[in-house]
């Protein structure tokens, strides 16, 4: 009960005068059909006294003008209901968009690292498209309407015999629990079936997609993966029919049940024809309200167990909408970054046993360039997420210009950030968007955007665009792809487009060749040299360019220094350089 208040308030919320006004006119319709019952008695016991030799005429023409009057606004409801409930989902459905949305933007980072969150956001989304919720707002709507007519006829039948209700609604009670049980089953297997569905779609993507497919043909693998798709489907199809096949069977036997209540209505009303306690005329106005009720209690069940069917899945939006969001500190960043320290700190990932960083110290001065080492699983990416407050230390804490990271309030602080990252991301819209969501205020800037390409290398390729920086980009959406050197390009050009005080580079050169990194890296140190830069990097000899190095190792700082202080250790980092160094003569050698 408590997911289907929620589901009228989010509807409410979503148009208030609409949600209003369509229920107040459900209402209306209702108490209407109440009253149509109670012209139809009167217009049949007038007829049938006049046939007798009675002169009440003014009873006739009353209730046909009545009848006439109220009867046509039945149907220019249905019109105007259909109109309402169309833009009462459209508003529910940007809604519930933007709830999403907004929920994976403020939801802790954390939940990212859990695979089940992916099952959670599948879920709350489905509803959204699946028409789960639109069945609810059915009912929000027809309720109203078919309970206020039932009400009201039965108000109506009651001043005849009550008793002849009660039969007909009992006459609902098998369809009721056929429906109830077969919700509740519906809603076990389909949530059982959550993650296969969703892994059935990741293959199905495997074959659409064009590096996967590539691989696919490549590899030889597509009968096997076309196997594994087939079977899968297979069972998720088994278990369907099983559940088709059971539903079948129950509701057959449940549903023989139904006539029983009309029947018996039936029956006692002509016994009280026979026995002078109606009249003809009344028998027949109740048969067909009798009739008209178990039409809208059979009605009334149909909604309900609708919501029962729905309401669990409705319930998983909810669920997800109702996750933690992370807590944001109080304390706006007002000026630049000029100093960040790691003071002992401690993190370990929810799914992990172990942890990635284990007791991380140092301290980054104004304008210096750091350069961060390590081998892969070292915990580099981890700092850096850290860093920009993505995740919470566990223990230690991070200080920004002397202040916790956990006071702060992350929007001032990421204004002040940039970064460009290994993964960085291919935006499938136009170059002006790729790189202007660098400083997303200036993004229909065109000049300035044309100004930071004129004024950068390797932009050279936008004068063979087709529309310039309003080309779309990427071959999903776009008119013209671009080489991975090119992205790579954007992607740095998104990050130096931002007004910052402190940006990161986390690999995003890792496929270019060392002279070619190298390059990337003595521009960049150069664009960077009244800020704080953090340069993440695997290669030795590119980082080297950096005033300072900082080497992580299973999660601690091994060394910290200078290139030539750490030279001068005869530790891991020499070990590492040399051992490098001896790598690219060897190709040298090869090559030659």
């Amino acid at each position: 009960m408590r997911t289907y208040l929620s589901v009228v308030g989010l509807v409410y919320k979503s148009n208030r005068w609409r949600f209003l006004g369509i229920i107040g006119l459900s209402v209306l319709v209702g108490l209407i059909e109440g009253l149509l019952t109670q012209v139809n008695i009167i217009v049949l016991t007038s007829i049938q006294n006049i046939m007798e030799g009675g002169t009440n005429y003014w009873a006739l023409i009353v209730s046909f003008v009545v009848y006439y009057f109220f009867a046509p606004n039945y149907y220019v409801y249905l019109p105007m209901e259909a109109y309402l409930k169309s833009r009462l989902s459209q508003n529910l459905s940007m809604k519930m968009l933007n709830d999403v949305f907004m929920k994976a933007y403020a939801i802790n980072m954390l939940e990212l690292e859990d695979t089940n969150f992916y099952d959670h956001i599948s879920k709350a989304t489905e509803n959204i498209f699946s028409g789960r919720f639109m069945a609810i707002i059915e009912s929000i709507i027809r309720i109203p309407v078919l309970f206020t007519a039932v009400i009201s006829i039965i108000t109506v039948l009651s001043l005849q015999n009550a008793s002849l209700i009660v039969l007909a609604v009992l006459g609902m009670v098998p369809v009721f629990l056929s429906r109830y049980f077969q919700g509740k089953r519906f809603f076990k297997l389909k949530d059982a079936q959550q993650s296969q569905n969703r892994y059935l779609n990741y293959l199905w993507s495997m074959f659409v997609d064009r590096n996967t497919n590539r691989d696919i043909r490549t590899f030889g693998t597509y009968e096997y993966l076309s196997n594994k798709y087939t079977s899968n489907l297979e069972q998720v199809t088994k278990e369907n029919w099983n559940y088709e096949k059971r539903t079948f069977y129950i509701n057959t036997f449940l549903n023989s049940f139904r006539p029983i209540g009309l029947g018996l209505g039936l029956l006692i009303s002509a016994y009280m024809v026979f026995n002078g306690q109606i009249t003809l005329a009344v028998f027949a106005s109740i048969s067909g309200a009798l009739s008209l009720v178990q039409e809208h209690t059979d009605g009334l069940i149909s909604m309900f167990s609708n919501i029962l069917d729905n309401l669990p899945f409705v319930k998983n939006f909810f669920r997800y909408s109702g996750k933690q969001e992370e807590s944001l500190g109080e304390i706006r960043l007002e000026e630049p970054i000029h100093s960040i320290e790691f003071r002992d700190v401690y993190f370990r990932y929810p799914v992990n046993d172990y942890e990635t960083l284990k007791g991380v110290s140092f301290v980054i001065h104004d304008k210096e360039s750091v350069a961060l080492l390590g081998y892969n699983g070292a915990g580099k990416s981890t700092l850096v997420k850290l860093l920009y407050g993505f995740y919470k230390p566990d223990k230690g804490d991070i200080l920004i210009n002397d202040i916790s990271i956990t006071k702060l309030e992350k929007n001032s602080l990421w204004k002040q950030m940039s970064a460009v990252f290994q993964d960085y991301t291919r935006y499938n819209l136009t170059l002006r968007e790729n790189i202007g969501f660098g400083t997303v205020e200036q993004i229909e800037d065109k000049e300035r955007i044309l100004e930071f390409i004129w004024n950068n290398d390797g932009f050279e390729f936008v004068d063979n665009l087709p529309n310039g920086i309003d080309t779309v980009l990427g071959r999903e959406l776009g008119e013209t792809d671009l080489s991975g050197g090119q992205w790579q390009k954007i992607a740095i050009g998104r990050g130096q487009f931002r007004n910052y005080s402190m940006i990161i580079l986390d690999e995003p050169t890792a496929s270019l060749d060392p002279i070619a990194e190298a390059d990337v890296y003595y521009k960049f140190k150069e664009i960077t040299a009244d800020k704080i830069s953090l340069i993440i990097s695997h290669r030795i000899g590119s980082a080297s360019i950096a005033d300072r190095i900082i080497l992580l190792k299973d999660g601690v700082v091994a060394e910290n220094g200078t290139h030539e202080e750490l030279m001068s250790l005869d530790g891991e980092y020499k070990a590492l350089y040399h051992l490098q160094a001896q790598w690219y003569v060897k190709q040298e050698v090869k090559n030659d």
